[in-house]
């Protein structure tokens, strides 16, 4: 399906309800699981990956005495089938869990090897380091385990959330540079609220054998899904929009948009509802920014560079070749596409201010972001075409709606 967007004005206004945080309801699923579902959830995400995450952990329940591999699909849920790998391992039944043609593209060997490390029993179906696996799950003793830190930072979550489960508890050596660090302060921050002990050094952590606490909690709105709003009131003459329920002192590390936005003409106040965004006048003429931390606003802020013909440097990308897609390239196909001077490295772009024309369909590589962060380009443009705009439901299935 192709989404075709005609600009009626270039004034934004509006009140936007934003999806409830994948990233903190696919962590609360896996932790609901291991406290034996005390833990009561309010708001989930209905995004497609959380839905994925639900259903199959509603399927390994009553499963776990089957005689013949069952077969769990993450689809293209990346999270699902990180956490899952970890998940599985600990939880006693003969598992094989798969995914789409991409997801059998995408490295899980660095957990798969931490996990093997804890007498764990996997088994790679077809590639080395690749899904599909199959898992025989028991019980895991715990305690040392080394892990790679500069591939998925949610390999390390997944070890966090399964440590508590295991008699001797966990300490995770991170080796290398850590990527997507907020993600993993969330995690710890997620399983504290639990009543978990956390003890986080430079390079290890620490979480001893303990029982996840009963407890309630309501899944605040994702500030990933806020950027693409941003990014329309940046390239607006002027903005009046709302966002529903985002918190000041988010858990959430992509709440650092707010920075970010601020120097490229986006005004935040907060206010008991939310915030509110206006449009104030650009402070840089060449945005720099290391993504590092915040890998998931890196095609936001390509987009919006190229939209406000501004030079731009975003650095520390190297973990965006195993997301969806190709991030890196399908950004620098896209933007060159529209008529943009960009150059890349393996870890980084460097965009030159260049004028749009956009006179073919913007193509989405199956990646919901893509879809999402090209589409406020409709402020520079008369008519805009984003294809396969369905893509859009892995994370926020409301947001052409919106």
């Amino acid at each position: 399906m192709n989404k075709h967007l005609t600009r009626k004005n270039t004034h934004p206004t509006g009140i936007v309800q934003l999806p409830a945080s994948k990233s903190i309801s696919n962590r609360l699923l896996i932790m609901q699981a291991l406290s034996n579902a005390s833990i009561s959830i309010e708001n989930l995400s209905n995004a497609n990956d959380t839905l994925i995450l639900k259903q199959l952990l509603s399927e390994i329940r009553g499963n776990e005495l089957s005689h013949q591999p069952y077969i769990l699909n993450a689809k293209d849920a990346g999270t699902a089938f990180r956490f899952l790998t970890a998940f599985l391992s600990n939880t006693s039944g003969n598992w094989l869990l798969t995914g789409t043609e991409r997801m059998l593209q995408r490295p899980i060997e660095p957990l798969v090897n931490a996990l093997l490390s804890l007498g764990a029993d996997i088994q790679y179906m077809q590639t080395q380091g690749f899904p599909p696996i199959l898992i025989q799950g028991k019980q895991l003793q715990g305690g040392k385990v080394e892990i790679h830190a500069d591939i998925s930072s949610q390999f390390i979550s997944a070890l966090m959330m399964i440590a508590p489960a295991m008699e001797k508890g966990l300490k995770i050596l991170l080796k290398g540079q850590q990527v997507s660090l907020p993600y993993i302060l969330l995690t710890s921050k997620l399983m504290q609220y639990f009543g978990m002990q956390v003890h986080m050094e430079k390079d290890f952590i620490y979480i001893p054998s303990q029982p996840y606490q009963s407890k309630s909690i309501y899944v605040e709105p994702d500030w990933s899904a806020a950027s693409y709003f941003y990014e329309l009131a940046a390239l607006s003459e002027k903005a009046d929009i709302t966002l529903l329920g985002l918190q000041k002192n988010s858990w959430q590390g992509d709440s650092k948009l707010i920075d970010f936005f601020s120097v490229l003409g986006v005004k935040t106040e907060f206010s008991a509802t939310g915030v509110h965004l206006s449009k104030i006048p650009i402070q840089t003429q060449h945005f720099m920014c290391n993504c590092i931390d915040t890998p998931d606003l890196a095609q936001s802020l390509a987009v919006v560079c190229a939209g406000l013909q501004i030079k731009a440097t975003l650095s520390g990308l190297q973990n965006l070749a195993i997301k969806e897609t190709n991030r890196i390239e399908a950004l620098v196909a896209e933007l060159r596409k529209i008529g943009v001077s960009i150059h890349n490295t393996l870890d980084s772009i460097e965009i030159l201010p260049s004028q749009i024309i956009i006179n073919k369909p913007i193509q989405t590589y199956n990646d919901h972001r893509m879809a999402m962060a090209f589409a406020p380009l409709i402020m520079k443009v008369p008519n805009l075409t984003i294809a396969n705009a369905e893509v859009v439901v892995k994370s926020f299935p409301d947001f052409w709606k919106e």
